[in-house]
């Protein structure tokens, strides 16, 4: 399917005159409960991964709390050299701790670029407690991050000058990785990762005729009030700026 994005953080004044597209709107509602999100199963092959990646600021915590589940990620990265390999990719090792308790996976990434979206082929393998261990002790740099899961209620199909097509998605998660002050607190730079494969595929076998469509996410209207987003890949040079400071001050702690 020939996929066009629209990126969008506020209701859209007027629908643009392309014709066989569609509008998807994926609104998270505030004071979800306590729904459960299912946990990934172990994946023996590599998967794709297709995320929209959202920066943007904090401005009410307290919203935080209404979120579906919260993980504490301690991770540890090693990136390749493109410039050697001609892939963009890495390799992590992250110990996960919720409610749950605590699991330990080995992540493989190999990233590409496709408009607006973080296309990579994943794989994930659980590992043991010694294992992420050991490659703590080769990794250059750590990240320490709280991650809050919301859940997107409502997702409908807008063609434009036809009637609304209801697609049932099973899941579509807002996951919002904010990331603690050594005095304490939050930095209130945080990053959204927004995996849209759920949705594509939902699309692809709805039996729907919809060739091509328009993504417009609304995170303006999540509980902790988010200002000043943007798409990480169409970020402006003041962005860009923004951006180098938040993985070197914040998202990246070397060791």
């Amino acid at each position: 399917m020939s996929s066009k994005f629209k990126i969008s953080f506020e209701e859209l004044e007027e629908k643009p005159p392309v014709e066989e597209a569609a509008e998807v709107v994926a609104t998270p509602e505030g004071d979800q409960g306590p729904e459960e999100v299912k946990e990934e199963s172990q994946e023996k092959q590599a998967k794709p991964e297709t995320e929209l990646v959202i920066y943007c600021k904090v401005s009410y915590f307290e919203g935080l709390k209404e979120a579906v589940k919260k993980e504490r990620h301690d991770q540890y990265e090693i990136k390749s050299s493109q410039e050697i390999s001609g892939n963009k990719g890495s390799v992590r090792v992250r110990k996960t701790t919720d409610s749950d308790g605590i699991k330990f996976v080995l992540t493989n990434k190999v990233r590409t670029e496709n408009d607006n979206l973080s296309v990579a082929e994943e794989f994930n393998l659980d590992i043991t407690e010694e294992q992420f261990q050991m490659f703590t002790k080769i990794a250059p740099s750590k990240t320490i991050k709280d991650r809050f899961i919301f859940l997107v209620k409502n997702i409908s199909v807008n063609k434009y000058g036809d009637e609304t097509v209801q697609i049932e998605v099973p899941e579509l998660k807002f996951e919002v990785d904010v990331f603690p002050k050594e005095d304490g607190g939050y930095h209130e730079w945080c990053k959204i990762d927004i995996e849209i494969d759920p949705l594509l595929e939902a699309i692809n076998t709805s039996g729907k005729d919809i060739s091509e469509f328009n993504l417009n996410i609304k995170v303006n209207h999540l509980p902790f009030k988010p200002v000043e987003s943007f798409v990480g890949s169409e970020a402006t040079d003041e962005q860009k700026l923004i951006l180098d400071q938040f993985y070197q001050e914040i998202f990246f702690v070397k060791l």
